[in-house]
Parts: structure tokens; sequence; C-alpha cells
């Protein structure tokens, strides 16, 4: 890539690296919006947040593949809240879902009115999940200093795990786009489709479950 356009690589190279500092900055705010908020507070949460600088080839290949401009690739960083919400006793689960997605939507408004972003597009899989079941929501936001933009998604420990191991991941999505052979295979459906995965937490859990399931 470097090689054959130079002068895409070195664009690309300066978005990712404008990329880089927008995380701090959008992190420092959405911490400060954590540990202040007073309803927030109350919900005795716990929040994990991670994030993605997308490489330099792959931003190419958005720009060509939607024929945009740099300046229009709203999520060369993408940063990820995840909410675990703590169940209150006697809590139905019909109760504990809708108190998770109002906390999502809760930090959701508090984000879209910080100080220095401009919000600038937004999708709600809460409220319309798509067909393989996937929720988050996905709001975008500029700075207003630099025009960085930034995608944050927003989802519940729940919606997480799905996301990563279950109907709704990514890396199943991806196999049946694009390597539907492997996908549809008997040993793919045994390792990764199998009812044991449901009780997998994270994705190294669900790893260790496929190699078992393979040996026996």
């Amino acid at each position: 890539f470097k090689y054959v356009d130079p002068e895409a690589f070195r664009n690309c190279k300066y978005t990712q690296t404008a990329a880089n500092k927008a995380y701090h900055d959008s992190a420092a705010m959405i911490a400060d919006i954590l540990s202040h908020d007073e309803y927030l507070k109350q919900q005795n949460l716990n929040f994990r947040v991670t994030y993605r600088v997308k490489d330099k080839y792959q931003l190419y290949l958005k720009m060509k593949r939607k024929k945009m401009s740099l300046s229009e690739v709203r999520d060369a960083l993408g940063l990820r809240v995840i909410i675990d919400t703590k169940r209150i006793p006697g809590e139905s689960q019909e109760e504990y879902i809708e108190r998770g997605n109002k906390n999502c939507y809760h930090l959701l408004g508090k984000i879209r009115v910080a100080e220095e972003w401009t919000p600038c597009g937004y999708k709600d899989y809460i409220a319309g999940a798509k067909e393989n079941g996937y929720q988050s929501l996905h709001q975008y936001i500029s700075n207003k200093a630099t025009g960085t933009a930034v995608e944050i998604q927003i989802r519940t420990r729940e919606m997480h795990i799905s996301a990563e191991v279950g109907e709704a991941a990514h890396w199943f999505y991806k196999d049946q786009l694009y390597r539907t052979d492997i996908a549809n295979s008997k040993g793919y459906k045994k390792a990764w489709r199998s009812p044991e995965q449901l009780e997998a937490s994270s994705p190294a859990e669900l790893i260790g479950l496929a190699k078992r399931q393979l040996n026996r």
C-alpha cells in the first residue's frame, strides 16, 4: 500500500494519528460523564471502555468501496462502552432488560450534549435490532476543534456477549458472507454453532469450548 499509492498511504496515516488523539479526548469525556452523572451513579453500574483505530489499508478500502473521501469516514476511531447493570433483588427479566436499555439511552443523551463534541449521525440497533439479533447504539460525534469523527457504540453486557460469541457475532456474519463453504461445513457448525457456545461469556472461553468439542 505504501509504495503502490504513497499519497493515499500518507493521508490514511494522518487520519490514524488524528484518530489516536481523538481516542484520548473522547475517552476522557465519557469517563467524566460516568463519574459525575447522578443517575448513572445511582444505578450501581460497572463500565468497560474499549477502542480500535481502523487500519490504514482498511480505511483506504472503505473509501474505495463506499466512494467517499477520508473526511467522510466516520469510524476511523471506534469506541465501545459496555454497561454491566447489576440486577436488583426481585427484578423480573423484562424489568432488568428495560433498565439496562434505559441506562444505554441515558448515556447516549449525555454524550450528545457533550460540550466539545457535535453529534453527526446515529443508529439505534436496540429499538430496531438487526436481523441476526445484533443490538447496540451507534452514536457518531465530531470534535469541534479538530473535526475528527468518532463512532461510539453503547451496549449492555448481554448485548456484548451476543455480539462477540452469539448469532450476532461479527466473525460469524463475515464467514456467512465470504466463506459460505466453511461456515456451512459440519466441523464449523459442531464447534462454533453448538448449544454449548451459549454458555460462553467471552471469546476466549468460546475458543476453549470449540477446541474441546473438536477433540471429542
